[in-house]
């Protein structure tokens, strides 16, 4: 067997091992972002109106999400309420849990996309 054939016979070795690699890693995955997105829809429905800001922290932290999100500023908007967006970790940021509080108390919480 000549080297060039060898070698090519060892390229496409790789790239074959590299794709399964690829596509076991992807069904690994999927399941992933479909649990981690239920978690984040039930930890919006999770927190209701009248909620205080300081148990936000503990209850994102139950769902497996990082708190640090809920204790950012967020952005101010017209009615100066206050917005933290919690993101999932899989979407990267694509999908997450809107709230918008007063500072004091929770005004809303919606999955936004």
């Amino acid at each position: 067997m000549s080297p060039l054939r060898w070698l090519w016979k060892a390229f496409v070795r790789v790239i074959t091992i590299v794709a399964a690699i690829c596509g076991i890693a992807m069904l690994a995955y999927l399941p992933y972002v479909f649990w981690e997105t239920s978690k984040l829809n039930e930890l919006c429905e999770e927190i209701k109106p009248g909620l205080e800001v300081k148990a936000l922290s503990a209850l994102v932290e139950k769902f497996g999400f990082d708190a640090r999100w809920v204790e950012r500023r967020g952005y101010t908007d017209r009615e100066g309420n206050k917005n933290v967006f919690v993101p999932t970790n899989s979407s990267v940021g694509d999908y997450g849990c809107e709230i918008v509080h007063d500072g004091n108390k929770v005004i809303s919480a919606t999955t936004r996309r």
